[in-house]
């Protein structure tokens, strides 16, 4: 049963949440609601199209903004999507203090979730496949802010980020620009990871983030 709490978080949310459906959807999908949005996040920016969900898509399938781990301090909640596209493949859920900038192509799978203060910015191409597990305060940027200059030349500073099926991103890991990670996979908590592990079943440790443990699984 719903508490009185979370009820009234909802009934605080329900204009941001009209808000924020129509100003992304055609009006057809708007009103099923299918992005359910805490009247705490900042609102920067917003585009029609920058947002993609199913067909058959349900009232709250998407959630933003709401729960995560009770004892964590919560930094400011955001969302700009005045560029690029996000399509979600299914439902979705993000935790309060959530940080989401895109101005590229994010693609996020079915059954994703993520805990408290995440901060994923995208500027190129991310892709996050199905039943992905977010720890606190995870970080996913496929851009750097400014750009290196070796031996005169600047190096890229943006690569696509891709991350498998049934990965889980523990607690306090980084995922930055170039990343891939194979499916069924285990980022362990306080990873910096900067490389590719195309293979799956992995335990991935460390900064810079390496291969500790082969044929590794995980569940809930």
């Amino acid at each position: 049963m719903m508490s009185a709490r979370s009820l009234l978080e909802l009934l605080l949310s329900f204009p941001k949440t009209v808000y924020f459906n129509l100003k992304v959807f055609r009006f057809k999908t708007a009103i099923k609601l299918p992005v359910v949005i805490s009247w705490k996040v900042k609102i920067r920016a917003l585009a029609k199209g920058s947002v993609i969900v199913p067909q058959n898509c349900k009232t709250g399938s998407i959630t933003i903004g709401f729960g995560g781990t009770s004892s964590m301090s919560v930094g400011t909640a955001e969302i700009d999507l005045s560029k690029g596209t996000v399509e979600f493949l299914g439902r979705a859920h993000f935790s309060r203090g959530v940080c989401l900038k895109n101005t590229g192509k994010l693609v996020i799978g079915d059954h994703f979730s993520a805990n408290t203060n995440l901060r994923l910015t995208c500027a190129h191409e991310i892709t996050i496949e199905d039943h992905a597990m977010l720890g606190w305060n995870v970080v996913i940027r496929d851009a750097d802010g400014h750009y290196i200059i070796e031996n005169g030349a600047p190096k890229a500073n943006v690569g696509k980020i891709h991350i498998g099926k049934h990965v889980w991103l523990c607690s306090e890991s980084h995922i930055l620009k170039g990343v891939e990670i194979g499916n069924d996979c285990v980022v362990a908590y306080r990873s910096l990871v900067t490389s590719k592990f195309a293979g799956n079943n992995l335990m991935i440790a460390g900064m810079p983030a390496k291969v500790i443990k082969e044929n590794i699984n995980w569940q809930v």
